[in-house]
């Protein structure tokens, strides 16, 4: 029996609903951020150049020639110690990119996205290293690798490879070396 002063007991709330709830979203929150910000390795290899155009009509010779030249001349200014940025600015045929910082800037690429003859010298060539003139279907190019992003697997590809030719250059060696062979019975089993 109750007494008049004593308040019925109200049933407790079921909260468990509003618990996952919050728990869902705080993961969701967390896949959300991990897939933002990510690992920073890219997932695909990547290049930075930058490049000077000279450009010509393909159907004349005088004007390819003319470029040609051009582009030697201020390849030679590069060599020299020119800057890159002015030359860029002022030779280039590819304005938009001749209008970036630093000059002549393509910023990040990743592979099979530059003519072929250009597409090997970015992903060959030495980081910093003035390429020599490039004809592509769009005319002649002078070439600077600024920069390479390589993807886990393109990394792991590229040190295989490394430990490949560093094998070979010792099995060479070792080759050439007087006393390195071995008779059959001297070669222990």
């Amino acid at each position: 029996m109750t007494s008049e002063y004593e308040q019925p007991r109200a049933e407790p709330r079921d909260r468990t609903k509003l618990l996952w709830a919050a728990v869902v979203l705080a993961i969701g929150l967390m896949i959300f951020a991990l897939f933002r910000m990510g690992d920073g390795t890219p997932r695909v290899s990547e290049v930075r150049a930058r490049h000077i155009l000279f450009t010509a009509n393909p159907n004349d010779p005088e004007a390819v020639q003319d470029a040609w030249e051009r582009a030697n001349a201020v390849r030679n200014q590069l060599e020299e110690g020119a800057s890159f940025t002015r030359l860029a600015r002022e030779h280039s045929d590819d304005t938009q990119s001749a209008r970036r910082t630093p000059g002549g800037d393509l910023g990040y690429h990743p592979r099979d996205t530059f003519a072929d003859q250009f597409e090997e010298y970015v992903w060959e060539a030495p980081i910093g290293e003035l390429s020599p003139v490039i004809q592509t279907h769009y005319g002649f190019h002078i070439v600077e690798v600024l920069d390479r992003r390589w993807s886990p697997a393109d990394q792991h590809i590229y040190e295989i490879r490394q430990r490949s030719i560093e094998e070979l250059g010792r099995e060479r060696l070792e080759r050439t070396q007087p006393g390195a062979e071995e008779t059959e019975e001297e070669a222990p089993e």
